[in-house]
């Protein structure tokens, strides 16, 4: 079976895509949406184009694509071109996520964590994921515990100013007191005030300033933490956090709000005790005594046996 990544090149939508297919043979092609995608969004309403020669007009792409039997893809700037491709080379299609701009019933399986009450939908508690470890040496204590923090930054709906910064570091310098811990943290691309979150924080053990020198720590992060924490401005890196396995912990800054999408999604993982929800104002310790239950994983092995 030949398999076709879509990368859009934004990490986390493509880390999505390698982790569903990690088990299979897959090429990648390297896209990037181009501003008349608006006009082709609009000719999607009444027509599928059959033709690939239209390609270059909408999008940049690294290569030229033959035969193919299945496409995977996440993020929006993909949707168009996933079903393009599938109907081009009559193909199978996955998407992951929730469609934003297309009619659904153009995919195969759409694998989401929100319920859309589609036929072809594939109710997952987590997206999988994968992170390769760390190429560096991290010399941590093997005596010593551990609890990861991934610091996203501002989005849409969550902010971050100077005090928030200095009320979670607040809140971080608390909980490693309480638990005698030391500190596996990372920020990452939209991250900001690295240098303020970092001098601001006691005990910490290992500090990735993304923004300065990016490097691919979380997988030995998680590895060697009891407790990761995560702040909730990112879904990708709450799905990433609850597939560790560990007991995870939302964080969210007083400047924020809650799409209902995402609102159902959180609620949902707080009902099977995947996830506890923590303001970074939060004076009690209670919730690090939370009992959480072990993510129940799709088999996706089994899953591609039977699409094949």
């Amino acid at each position: 079976m030949r398999v076709l990544l879509l990368n859009d090149g934004k990490v986390g939508h493509f880390n999505q895509s390698k982790a569903l297919a990690q088990n299979l043979n897959y090429e990648i092609l390297n896209i990037k949406a181009k501003k008349s995608k608006s006009f082709l969004r609009f000719i999607f309403r009444f027509y599928i184009f059959k033709s690939i020669k239209f390609l270059n007009l909408f999008y940049k792409v690294d290569k030229k694509i033959s035969k193919v039997d299945l496409i995977i893809s996440s993020g929006k700037d993909t949707e168009y071109l996933n079903i393009w491709l599938k109907n081009i080379f009559n193909c199978k299609n996955i998407y992951l996520g929730k469609p934003r701009g297309v009619d659904s019933k153009y995919f195969d399986y759409i694998f989401t964590t929100l319920d859309l009450k589609l036929p072809n939908q594939i109710l997952l508690d987590a997206i999988p994921s994968i992170h390769k470890k760390s190429i560096e040496n991290l010399n941590l204590d093997k005596n010593q515990t551990y609890y990861t923090l991934l610091f996203g930054g501002d989005s849409s709906d969550y902010k971050y100013n100077r005090s928030d910064i200095l009320n979670l570091a607040k809140l971080l310098n608390q909980i490693s007191k309480r638990d005698n811990i030391k500190w596996l943290i990372t920020t990452s691309p939209r991250s900001q005030n690295e240098k303020l979150l970092q001098d601001s924080i006691e005990n910490i053990e290992y500090f990735v300033n993304y923004n300065q020198n990016p490097q691919n720590t979380i997988a030995s992060f998680f590895e060697n933490s009891k407790k990761i924490f995560v702040t909730e401005d990112s879904s990708s890196m709450i799905s990433d956090s609850i597939n560790s396995k560990k007991p995870t912990f939302s964080l969210y800054p007083k400047n924020h709000s809650l799409s209902s999408d995402s609102k159902t999604i959180i609620e949902n993982l707080i009902a099977k005790k995947l996830l506890k929800r923590v303001s970074i104002d939060e004076s009690n310790f209670d919730f690090l005594n939370e009992n959480f239950n072990q993510l129940k994983e799709f088999n996706l092995e089994l899953f591609f046996q039977n699409l094949k």
